[in-house]
């Protein structure tokens, strides 16, 4: 084929590839942008009302901070892309950035709000494990007992660190935008919900109200939410270092949130389908242990991951409509076969 037709056939792929995704009703990115900001300036008035503030000088905060300016560079220097291996990388960079953002936006937000709470619903939360059944003691037993369960679990446990990598970097490499917007824009919404949820319902977990004496065992997440939010409540807590940041919120489980919106993101798409699955089902049996977990506030947790799910589906059907260009949200599976 002459050079000049080898040009013309890679410029029309590289616009049809970026066209299948912008000539789709997907969610602005101005949005999420928008909605970021949004976090950020709550999280601001939040801190500052409770007299807290973040180690600006630590070497986290400016590994954050070189990431954040590295990313912006990149989604701006490729802003329109003249190669698919640009376009790529100006996703990464734009799904990156933004889902970076706002989960460290809701983990610092947990400080703030932790502050804001009184009493715990602990109480509450065990009756609830009793009426299904679930037996806290006996699993923490079971996984104390047994040096394989605790590294597996904990490695498990971890992988929610994974799973937006994996999803976040599969969209770009496959052009799947629309798809990536709905998955974080449902990271905010699930993030919003729980840190709402968490200011009225606060909680310290099983392993603080049930696990007395002698510890055979200290899962993952340890005793955290049991030291920090008393001392967040008396003000004894000022500065948060980012490099040993904690997610304070146990009722709902952000991390059975997390599962839930993984697997949905993964479902329509046979090459993520199974294995994000099988995945995030481990990391779920690991969260009542190493995420010290009641059996209810998993519940919960994944009704908030319904809830943010409903919410953008109905909003990328709204834009749809209003485009004239609707199509289901999810992929059918005979569909996603192809992808």
């Amino acid at each position: 084929m002459p050079p000049i037709a080898l040009s013309s056939t890679f410029d029309a792929s590289l616009h049809a590839s970026i066209a299948r995704e912008t000539d789709r009703s997907v969610i602005p990115g101005r949005w999420l942008v928008l909605a970021a900001i949004a976090g950020l300036v709550m999280l601001t008035l939040a801190m500052e009302y409770e007299r807290l503030s973040i180690a600006l000088l630590s070497p986290a905060t400016l590994i954050f901070a070189l990431t954040f300016v590295a990313l912006g560079m990149v989604r701006h220097a490729f802003r329109n892309p003249t190669s698919h291996g640009q376009r790529i990388a100006r996703d990464m960079a734009e799904y990156y950035g933004l889902f970076t953002i706002i989960t460290l936006t809701g983990a610092l937000a947990s400080y703030p709000v932790s502050a804001m709470t009184s009493g715990y619903v602990d109480e509450g939360l065990e009756r609830a494990d009793a009426i299904l059944h679930f037996d806290w003691l006996a699993w923490y037993t079971l996984v104390a007992e047994h040096r394989a369960l605790q590294i597996v679990g904990t490695a498990f446990y971890q992988s929610i660190y994974a799973s937006p990598a994996i999803l976040l970097g599969w969209f770009a490499w496959t052009n799947k935008r629309a798809a990536a917007r709905r998955f974080i824009a449902s990271f905010w919404v699930a993030a919003v919900l729980a840190l709402v949820m968490f200011r009225f319902m606060p909680a310290v977990g099983p392993f603080a109200t049930l696990a007395h004496g002698p510890v055979p065992y200290m899962p993952d997440s340890g005793l955290w939410m049991d030291q920090l939010i008393p001392e967040l409540r008396l003000h004894l807590f000022h500065v948060i270092d980012l490099g040993a940041i904690r997610g304070l919120v146990s009722a709902p489980s952000f991390h059975t949130a997390s599962a839930v919106l993984f697997i949905a993101a993964a479902w329509p798409y046979r090459t993520l389908r199974w294995p994000l699955l099988a995945l995030n089902v481990a990391m779920l049996i690991s969260t009542p242990v190493e995420g010290t977990h009641y059996l209810s506030d998993m519940i919960l947790g994944a009704a908030v991951a319904g809830v943010a799910l409903g919410a953008v589906a109905a909003l990328s059907e709204a834009l749809s409509r209003r485009t004239g260009n609707w199509q289901p949200v999810l992929v059918p599976a005979k569909a996603a076969r192809r992808s």
